[in-house]
């Protein structure tokens, strides 16, 4: 009898037992179903993610769910238009594959030059150094500009540079008519011939698309024509002809101005530093009216 109540005792503990971890059991799935705090922010983070969208093509998405600032070459995040901009000193040229903007460095044209690295350096042309605060590149001291380089940057000259104090000294040696043209426009109505001369103690500079000698009407209208010549040496002299074409915008001025006051001039642009400025003109031609006008 008393091993029968020591049994149903045993049994009747662990019937208990059971029922207390059933208990917990079911608790612990009740709490659960219901969530920490914890988790439920996360799911709420997870879905507000998931319903955002990223402003393309500015913004990207990573691998965690953040939303970052996606910038193409050479731009920077604007956080007030919520684009990406060109630094400061670049400008736009396009766009990249996934629709970005994409600056390049801009460079001052002629005078500064991109190197392979992306960076824009000084470039100067012959007898010049960089000016900072002009952004251009200026003669050096005791230097003369004479024109412009196949870039367009500006070229110097030193003066005297065949002995201290030397300069050129160009004259008009001969002017004269050389002959009639066609009285019709984009043609020569008249040509002259000149011959100039260095009587200086330096060569004159060969300057590259500027007129070292030209021919002109005194009445105060814009008729006539330059040459382009090379250097000449001291005691040199050069003859060329020069045509002066029938004059498109005034033809009149040919017909009723006549007899027209030809001049020839040596440097008519004042780009020859000389040892005499004034000595450059010939003596005045008067010529008629062209032929056939």
């Amino acid at each position: 009898m008393n091993g029968f109540r020591r049994l149903s005792g045993i049994m009747l503990a662990t019937l208990s037992i059971a029922l207390a971890m059933a208990v917990l059991a079911v608790g612990a799935a009740a709490v659960a179903s219901a969530g920490s705090p914890g988790a439920a922010d996360e799911r709420a983070r997870a879905t507000l993610i998931a319903q955002t969208a990223c402003k393309r093509p500015y913004r990207a998405r990573t691998r965690d769910g953040r939303c970052v600032w996606s910038c193409g070459v050479g731009t920077r995040p604007h956080r007030q238009s919520g684009q990406c901009v060109c630094k400061r000193g670049y400008r736009q040229v396009g766009r990249d594959r996934f629709g970005r903007r994409v600056c390049r460095l801009t460079c001052r044209r002629p005078y500064h030059a991109r190197t392979r690295d992306g960076r824009c350096v000084w470039s100067c042309g012959v007898g010049t150094r960089p000016h900072r605060q002009s952004g251009q590149c200026v003669c050096k001291r005791g230097y003369r500009e004479v024109g412009r380089d196949r870039f367009g940057r500006r070229v110097c000259r030193r003066w005297g540079a065949g002995g201290r104090g030397k300069k050129p000294d160009l004259v008009i040696k001969q002017f004269g008519l050389k002959k009639w043209g066609k009285c019709q426009p984009y043609s020569a109505v008249i040509t002259f011939q000149v011959t100039i001369k260095n009587i200086g103690s330096a060569p004159s500079p060969a300057i590259p698309a500027k007129a070292l000698v030209g021919v002109r009407d005194q009445h105060p209208i814009n008729w006539g024509n330059g040459k382009v010549i090379g250097a000449i040496p001291p005691g040199g002299s050069v003859t060329v002809l020069i045509p002066v074409y029938y004059l498109i915008s005034n033809p009149t001025h040919m017909k009723t101005k006549a007899p027209h006051p030809f001049r020839a001039k040596a440097d008519p642009l004042g780009l020859v530093g000389e040892s005499n400025e004034g000595n450059n003109n010939s003596a005045v031609i008067n010529v008629g009216e062209p032929k056939g006008c």
